[in-house]
């Protein structure tokens, strides 16, 4: 296994991090498309 750098790490937990907020969103918006989401999450 590769050991990974501060980095390379901090970028793919942000990655993971936005995909997850990305998912929430669309699960969001599913559930409520009348509704908008509030700008603070």
């Amino acid at each position: 296994m590769r050991k990974l750098t501060t980095k390379g790490f901090y970028e793919s937990v942000t990655k993971k991090a936005g995909l997850i907020l990305m998912i929430k969103k669309r699960l969001r918006l599913r559930a409520k498309p009348h509704t908008k989401p509030p700008i603070n999450g």
